[in-house]
């Protein structure tokens, strides 16, 4: 589950891989996206401007929405070979983060989708959380 920055909205990822949106005011359902994945949506984050959400699925992919229209903006990423538990945008929007439970960490360029880099190895276990610091150098993850 997820706040939009603004407060806003709020999205769930739920069990059967369906993705909703809701007025955080109203508790209206803004959105809902049944086949958003194949499986379970473990984890959801806003983008800074709320314009994006990227979700993580026992599925073992990484995708982003718009928002706006639920439209499939990128995705589905790719490469993990266990499910994605935990996923974030980096503070300036450039970047998306994805920890697994086959114990690695990725970074994608979240405009093209491609990997930045080599997965990262540090954990012996699954990775559980990760979350980018405020300005966006370092990256802090649990297992």
């Amino acid at each position: 589950m997820a706040v939009s920055p603004d407060g806003k909205h709020i999205a769930s990822g739920e069990y059967k891989g369906a993705l909703s949106i809701w007025d955080s005011e109203t508790g209206a359902r803004k959105l809902y996206l049944t086949d958003a994945h194949s499986d379970v949506i473990y984890s959801v984050a806003f983008s800074l401007n709320g314009s994006r959400i990227v979700t993580g699925s026992d599925d073992k992919t990484v995708k982003v929405w718009d928002t706006a229209s639920g439209k499939l903006c990128l995705g589905p990423l790719t490469g993990h070979t266990g499910f994605v538990l935990s996923i974030a945008f980096s503070p300036d929007g450039t970047l998306i983060a994805s920890a697994s439970g086959d114990s690695t960490i990725r970074i994608w360029d979240a405009t093209t989708g491609k990997s930045r880099r080599e997965p990262l190895v540090r954990h012996t276990f699954w990775v559980r959380c990760l979350a980018f610091t405020a300005d966006g150098l370092y990256l802090a993850t649990g297992s």
